[in-house]
């Protein structure tokens, strides 16, 4: 794309100038020609007896083909560069729609948030599989005994006595208590179900949505993104967005952070441009920065592109760095409270939360949606905006996740509320 731009460039030059020079050697007098003739034959040391008309009628007819030539060239040069235009838009288009649906798959867990309610869940998770691993290590150690003479076992049981394998039920009784008072004016026995219940879609549903978490993170690393970014290194503009397309865009739009070269001012340029200036010495090596800073902070489709990979590829060195981090391969067995922090954090760099009114009259409801999803989607827009002329923004509800219900660390089923049936603290759409 960018040679074809290039030959386009290449073949406006020519025409101009060839326009230029036919239409000075056709309304130029012959005496006025004649001096320039002469001129150029004691430059170039050439002699001849050529008169004035012919050279002219011989310019005029070179030029005039040449012109000719270079027109037609063009027209085809132009065509051809406004199909790959579109084919590459329409490629680029796909790959982002490919890209959002892996981001997707990001689920959102309530139990990671930083709710007095979500931080006892995530102590009852953790003593809970503490109190499993204890089992575990308590059966294995019997398991074992049972395998040696009886002398040497009275003697190591003792020692297995002495380091106090035991389960703790601390964080269990302080969420039981929790829930009790939140159940406050139901009965007894009813409440007593609900704190079970409710005990029970702690574990499965962190399980779950850990699993998934792990599948959709692992997905992301494993997103090839050399396609799209060579895709994206082609894509070339002549020009930058106009002031009415940049007015319009600002006003469908309603999120300038999601492109903010849409509101950047000349001020703004001026001052970015003069901070990049001093760090370089030499005037050509000035000049040359103060053209970078404004090329990068042009509105156009190339920098729509580069925003998008930019956003795709800082995600992505996000996530390796948090399981390099952490160390994955060791903590899903072993250390599921350093696993359940790393998610914490990747879940907050990724997914935000808002609150929509579904109806008047209910209180608004809490929702979770993917950050990348909404950007990347919404910045593809405006490449289809290019192609199509029509600019639909996608609000932040479009995108918002759905509370699911799991059985067995497998999806059941999922729903959303109204006002009238969300509760905070223990659902979240």
């Amino acid at each position: 794309m960018k040679i074809k731009k290039r030959n386009i460039e290449l073949a406006t030059s020519v025409s101009i100038i060839m326009l230029l020079v036919l239409a000075y050697v056709h309304f130029a007098d012959e005496e006025e020609l004649f001096r320039v003739g002469n001129r150029i034959e004691e430059i170039l040391h050439i002699y001849t007896n050529i008169s004035v008309v012919k050279m002219q009628s011989f310019i005029e007819v070179v030029t005039s083909g040449v012109l000719g030539s270079a027109l037609v060239a063009l027209f085809f040069y132009v065509q051809d560069y406004y199909c790959e235009r579109e084919k590459e838009l329409h490629n680029a288009i796909e790959h982002i729609n490919e890209f959002s649906k892996t981001y997707s798959e990001i689920p959102f867990c309530r139990y990671f948030e930083n709710t007095d309610y979500a931080k006892l869940a995530r102590d009852y998770y953790i003593e809970y599989y503490d109190n499993e691993f204890q089992l575990e290590v308590k059966k294995t150690a019997d398991d074992y005994l049972k395998t040696i003479p009886k002398a040497a076992r009275r003697v190591l049981k003792a020692e297995i006595n002495n380091k106090k394998f035991g389960e703790s039920y601390e964080a269990k009784s302080k969420l039981e208590k929790y829930l009790t008072e939140k159940f406050n004016g139901v009965e007894a026995e009813s409440c007593k179900e609900y704190i079970e219940a409710e005990l029970k879609t702690i574990i499965k549903e962190i399980d779950y949505k850990m699993e998934k978490a792990i599948n959709a993170y692992q997905g992301i690393m494993e997103l090839d993104m050399s396609e799209f970014e060579s895709l994206a290194d082609s894509v070339t503009t002549f020009k930058k967005y106009g002031i009415f397309k940049k007015h319009f865009l600002k006003k469908h739009m309603l999120d300038i952070a999601i492109f903010p070269h849409l509101q950047i001012s000349i001020k703004d340029l001026v001052t970015e441009q003069k901070r990049h200036v001093k760090v370089h010495k030499g005037v050509y090596n000035k000049v040359l920065a103060a053209y970078m800073v404004w090329d990068e902070y042009k509105c156009n489709t190339e920098n729509v592109l580069k925003r998008i990979v930019r956003i795709l590829k800082r995600t992505q060195k996000y996530t390796y760095s948090q399981f390099s981090m952490h160390n994955y391969s060791e903590l899903k067995k072993y250390n599921k409270k350093e696993l359940l922090v790393m998610l914490m954090i990747l879940q907050k760099a990724f997914l935000g939360t808002d609150t929509a009114q579904i109806l008047p009259e209910y209180e608004p409801i809490l929702f979770s949606y993917n950050k990348v999803v909404y950007n990347i989607t919404n910045l593809s827009r405006i490449l289809l905006y290019e192609l199509t002329e029509r600019y639909e923004y996608r609000d932040i509800r479009t995108f918002a996740m759905v509370k699911d219900a799991y059985e067995k660390n497998q999806h059941i089923w999922s729903n959303s509320y109204s006002g009238e049936d969300l509760n905070s603290d223990f659902f979240r759409i």
